[in-house]
């Protein structure tokens, strides 16, 4: 009974359509003619901007920061991998100054990190104004470079950990 109204109306609503002959929708010859005016123009190649040498030496020097600091985090970490060999149960005065010790030898990786941080900006600002800069490679490979130090003091880090946390 729910379905009897709805459907009557139906019914009496597609009567209403006219009769007659309705106009083509295919293409009239002047659309054909047009068709080259509608066209997308053809656009000139993008020329691709040339290397900025101002750049190419920060993304250099940026990485050749974090990589003189790997000397300085691997002698602190030497000593840190010494006082934890050597700590004592946890809360003890050796424990304690491994703990100390390993502290410093994460502040050692802050240039590390902050060449990550200043190289991610380089990208971003890259990526933005210019995305197909030949630059966008070195800064990329940049990054992978100082990643994979940034993993394996990580690493390093988290194994001196350990042998404190087992204490």
């Amino acid at each position: 009974m729910k379905f009897l109204l709805p459907l009557t109306l139906f019914v009496i609503v597609s009567a209403c359509a006219p009769k007659g002959e309705f106009p083509s929708l295919a293409h009239r010859p002047i659309e054909a003619k047009a068709a080259d005016l509608l066209a997308e123009p053809q656009r000139p190649a993008e020329q691709t901007p040339a290397s900025d040498p101002a750049r190419v030496a920060a993304i250099a020097a940026v990485r050749q920061a974090a990589l003189d600091a790997v000397p300085r985090f691997e002698a602190a970490l030497a000593q840190a991998q010494k006082l934890a060999a050597a700590a004592g149960p946890a809360q003890s005065e050796s424990w304690i100054a491994a703990e100390i010790e390993l502290s410093a030898t994460e502040r050692t990786r802050e240039p590390v990190k902050a060449a990550l941080a200043d190289l991610d900006t380089t990208l971003r600002l890259l990526m933005l104004d210019s995305p197909t800069s030949p630059d966008l490679g070195a800064v990329q490979q940049a990054i992978r470079d100082i990643e994979a130090i940034d993993a394996r003091q990580e690493a390093e880090i988290q194994s001196v950990a350990g042998l404190l946390t087992r204490q």
